[in-house]
């Protein structure tokens, strides 16, 4: 890899069709077989070790450029965009569209307690994953609320928030509405 900053998620075709014994039998296809890549990544002057796989319904799998982008621009900046003390002193965050949750742990290692993730009501593949990462890393798992833009934040979990991390959570235009409604829960706004 030329660049650390340039990785891509692993590609992968396998477990896309049925095995041949499958199709005798008559049976469904055998689910997909999900593969993953685990590499070692520097964010903002540290070094992280990341699983990101091959697929994910809401390309939630892999770690985004602008992960980097605003981890440095916010941590490392010159002068600094964010004021960390602010962060690190008992303000509830949350990383909205985690994926792999990298942009939480590069926050959580610069001294942010109690960071909470998010990413889409999936069946536990995302969250599992971001549990793994941070592991992998030394860190403690984060809270995470699984929650799809647009359906309601769960009941019963806090949705108040004194910051909102995102980055590279647009990749279609159609998803646009559904976070105008997801942001108007978590900021009040009508």
């Amino acid at each position: 890899m030329p660049d650390d900053r340039e990785i891509d998620a692993p590609v992968s075709l396998q477990g896309l069709w049925p095995d041949s014994d499958d199709s005798s039998t008559g049976s469904s296809p055998a689910g997909f077989d999900q593969g993953y890549e685990t590499q070692s990544i520097t964010v903002a002057g540290a070094t992280l070790t990341v699983r990101q796989y091959c697929f994910h319904s809401h390309n939630a799998n892999r770690v985004w450029p602008g992960t980097f982008n605003l981890a440095e621009h916010y941590l490392t900046g010159s002068p600094p965009a964010g004021d960390l003390e602010t962060l690190t002193t008992g303000v509830r965050v949350l990383e909205l569209g985690s994926a792999t949750g990298v942009l939480a742990m590069r926050f959580a290692l610069a001294g942010v307690e109690g960071i909470v993730t998010s990413d889409v009501a999936d069946s536990g593949e995302v969250e599992e994953n971001i549990r793994h990462n941070f592991e992998a890393n030394g860190l403690p798992p984060p809270r995470h609320v699984r929650h799809t833009w647009g359906e309601g934040w769960p009941s019963g979990v806090e949705n108040e928030f004194d910051v909102v991390l995102a980055s590279d959570i647009l990749l279609y235009v159609a998803a646009y509405p559904a976070l105008v409604v997801t942001l108007k829960e978590l900021i009040g706004g009508e």
